[in-house]
């Protein structure tokens, strides 16, 4: 708006002293700065935060690697800082039957533009012949699941779009989880409803990361 308001006054300034043909000139230039302005305010928000995130994973990493003494919870936060506007981090941990994580992208302000969550899990096959083993390992067949759940936000909680993708992986067929969950497609969240967990985490989180709570025997933001 104030490029279109300067464009405007210049235009009804320079007015007075140009030739007609010049006005015309000016009144060209102005549309074309108000066709411009009017293409950023319309930029796609979850395009912009993609990109923003791209240059976010090209920044440096630092780790730290924790155990919780109290709770079978070990893993590492990762966190990447491009400068003051833009920040990303991450938190990721196994237990006895999978591996969870969560990653979000912090523009200035604190405020968060998008989550991600990932649950891993796995079981036995309960459809697998009892006699069944691993021609490889010998180990019994299991099924292994990942759903992974994210979450875009315009002005830190106001929720603009939500994605859902859940992939399931059969040892016994040879399936592997990570090539299953790539090749599957997002859909909408059947759930929008619950970014609002999932916001409250990444909050807790990022105020964990802030204040230096994260340490060698950190135990998760316990949300």
């Amino acid at each position: 708006m104030r490029s279109a308001l300067i464009a405007c006054l210049l235009s009804i300034g320079l007015a007075a002293c140009q030739d007609p043909n010049s006005a015309a000139d000016s009144d060209a230039v102005a549309a074309s700065e108000s066709s411009e302005e009017s293409s950023e305010q319309n930029e796609d928000p979850v395009m912009q935060i993609s990109a923003d995130h791209s240059r976010a994973m090209k920044a440096p990493p630092r780790e730290i690697e924790f155990q919780c003494p109290t709770e079978p919870f070990a893993g590492v936060f990762v966190s990447r800082i491009v400068d003051k506007n833009l920040q990303w981090m991450r938190y990721g941990g196994g237990h006895e039957h999978g591996y969870l994580s969560l990653e979000a992208l912090v523009y200035v302000g604190d405020k968060i533009a998008f989550i991600m969550e990932t649950e891993n899990t796995w079981a036995f096959d309960p459809d697998a012949p009892a006699d069944y083993r691993d021609p490889e390992t010998n180990s019994e067949a299991t099924v292994d699941t990942e759903v992974q759940e994210r979450y875009y936000y315009y002005q830190d909680g106001n929720l603009i779009e939500s994605l859902y993708k859940k992939a399931v992986a059969h040892s016994r067929k040879g399936e592997a989880i990570e090539s299953e969950i790539k090749h599957t497609r997002n859909k909408p969240h059947p759930y929008p409803e619950k970014h609002a967990k999932a916001l409250a985490r990444a909050r807790a989180l990022l105020a964990a990361w802030q204040a230096d709570e994260i340490d060698s025997q950190w135990c998760g933001p316990g949300i």
